[in-house]
């Protein structure tokens, strides 16, 4: 697991920890200064998960990386992108108590563009990645060191035959 990635999975772990710390020791009160400084933890690993996600893919499309820690590596960030996204929802509820209840928290702008990029983010990293385990991984490799494969070409020549069929 690159550096990278394991400091997306510690920070995101920590983030969570900090939220429900700051819930136990706030319940009933609210402090500002103490939630100014979670929104802008918060504003720190949000542009992290986006540059170790950018990897990741890119690793997928390396033609040198082809290997199980590729998508062990993409199950990690896809895991710490998801529990942001959700302490950045559990945040936004205590930020907006806060300001119900008068408060100004400084970065709520930033926060709250942070959140509407990540949660873009996690839907791109649900989109944009095979659904693909290690196991089909393992036999496609077979497979096409095999020889068992069909070019692109192949395949659309195979389609547009079908297609000249159906007209």
């Amino acid at each position: 697991m690159s550096l990278l990635v394991r400091r997306c999975l510690n920070r995101s772990h920590q983030l969570e920890q900090y939220v429900e710390t700051w819930q136990i020791d706030h319940k009933g009160a609210v402090y500002a200064g103490d939630l100014e400084e979670l929104v802008e933890e918060c504003l720190e690993i949000a542009p992290l998960l986006r540059r170790a996600w950018d990897r990741a893919v890119e690793r997928l499309f390396d033609e040198g990386e082809r290997s199980e820690k590729v998508f062990a590596g993409e199950e990690v960030i896809r895991g710490a992108i998801s529990r942001v996204v959700r302490v950045f929802g559990i945040s936004a509820k205590l930020i907006e108590s806060a300001e119900r209840a008068g408060f100004s928290i400084d970065g709520v702008g930033r926060f709250r563009d942070g959140l509407r990029d990540l949660e873009r983010l996690e839907q791109e990293a649900e989109n944009q990645w095979p659904p693909m385990d290690s196991q089909q991984m393992r036999d496609s490799l077979a497979a096409y060191q095999r020889g068992d494969y069909q070019s692109a070409a192949d395949v659309l020549r195979e389609l547009q035959g079908d297609c000249a069929r159906t007209d």
